[in-house]
């Protein structure tokens, strides 16, 4: 049995021209007895992205997708793209892939990250991360008709069935929006009070700054 959970993050706003976004914080536990081998997990990220005059697809903006084993171990394994159509998608709205070959035993934690395409990325694209975690056929992103994941057990059995639900929670799990902002610093004076100073006085205030940064983290 495998049981998956969205953990975090919540909702944040990062800088539009980042590495390693984390998109979510996912738990997958099994057995502590036994290791589980994912043969393939599909996922996809959504969201919406600034297309402007020139059609604009979120797999423009989305690239070097990896899930990062953080606890129970250090496997990254690197996200195959199965999209559709990548370009003038009506939507632009999502980028699927899958991770595959990668072993879970007990209690472990990941992080799905990505870096954006400088290139590509604009002020208020958001994303989240979206799997379903179950054995039942489903369609995932553009994916249509597959198992959205599959799984064996260290003697090979296959824990897809359709007589009993060994993913679990046998849903669609959904992340928290991350938001793209451009990085700014708004520089202002501020007024001195008028004063005097006398011969070979050290550190006379000539100028007062006031430095505000953006919310991009």
């Amino acid at each position: 049995e495998l049981t998956f959970a969205i953990t975090g993050p919540a909702a944040y706003a990062v800088d539009l021209k980042k590495d390693d976004v984390v998109v979510a914080n996912l738990s997958i536990t099994a057995p502590v007895d036994e290791t589980i081998t994912i043969t393939k997990m599909y996922a996809y990220i959504e969201g919406t992205a600034a297309v402007g005059a020139a059609a604009k697809d979120l797999q423009d903006t989305v690239e070097n997708i990896q899930l990062i084993q953080k606890t129970g171990g250090t496997q990254v394994i690197d996200a195959t793209t199965s999209d559709g159509s990548t370009t003038g998608q009506a939507a632009h709205d999502n980028d699927s892939f899958y991770f595959s070959n990668f072993d879970v035993k007990g209690a472990t934690t990941w992080d799905v990250i990505f870096d954006t395409n400088d290139s590509e990325a604009r002020s208020t694209d958001q994303f989240r991360f979206v799997m379903i975690a179950d054995d039942d056929s489903a369609t995932v992103g553009d994916n249509a008709a597959v198992t959205p994941v599959e799984a064996k057990n260290s003697s090979g059995k296959s824990l897809t069935s359709s007589t009993r639900d060994d993913i679990k929670p046998a849903a669609q799990i959904t992340g928290n929006y991350v938001t793209l902002q451009a990085v700014d610093l708004t520089v202002t004076g501020v007024s001195l009070a008028n004063t005097s100073a006398v011969a070979k006085q050290k550190d006379i205030p000539l100028i007062k700054l006031q430095l505000i940064a953006g919310t991009a983290g």
